[in-house]
């Protein structure tokens, strides 16, 4: 579904922008903290979808959407204006805890409103799991390359823009 699709996306650009950042100063992220971090914002991710699932039951039929839509939204626009925060010279595990913490603190809105809008909170979860794997080793790949300065300029405005477009998607279609 587009939709699980541009969640997973959305809710994991910030995986790809710390990977990237652990690569631009050649630090490596092994893949334990990788997948502690991953499943860390999973477990995030799922309860707060299905914390909106539980919102949606509560709401009447067209309203859930524009309440998960207009939160979707929200999140985009914060995005958009918020600025980047200082990460951690190295990777240790206890490191990585606190990442997936982080991550599952910047998912919990999005996870809310995606639950609220129907989204289904075990496929969006596992989705997110996985992109957040992928966007860690890649960001860390792509960091220690040329590129980064291009991804690192733009990734943070499309994530944002993204959660816009999907909140927009779940309000009007």
């Amino acid at each position: 579904c587009l939709s699980v699709f541009l969640f997973c996306v959305s809710s994991n650009i910030d995986s790809l922008m710390v990977g990237l950042s652990y690569g631009l100063r050649k630090v490596h992220i092994r893949f334990k903290a990788s997948l502690l971090a991953a499943a860390i914002s999973f477990v995030g991710t799922y309860l707060s979808m299905l914390l909106g699932k539980g919102l949606l039951q509560a709401l009447p039929a067209g309203l859930s959407n524009l309440i998960g839509g207009v939160i979707m939204i929200l999140m985009g626009i914060t995005g958009l204006l918020q600025k980047e925060k200082p990460i951690a010279k190295a990777v240790t595990l206890r490191e990585a805890f606190l990442l997936g913490v982080m991550l599952t603190a910047n998912n919990a809105g999005l996870g809310i409103g995606g639950g609220i809008t129907g989204l289904p909170p075990l496929q969006s979860a596992l989705g997110s799991f996985f992109l957040s794997l992928l966007f860690l080793y890649a960001g860390n790949k792509i960091g220690q390359t040329s590129l980064p300065p291009l991804f690192e300029a733009f990734a943070g405005p499309a994530a944002a823009i993204l959660m816009i477009l999907l909140g927009a998607f779940e309000i009007f279609v």
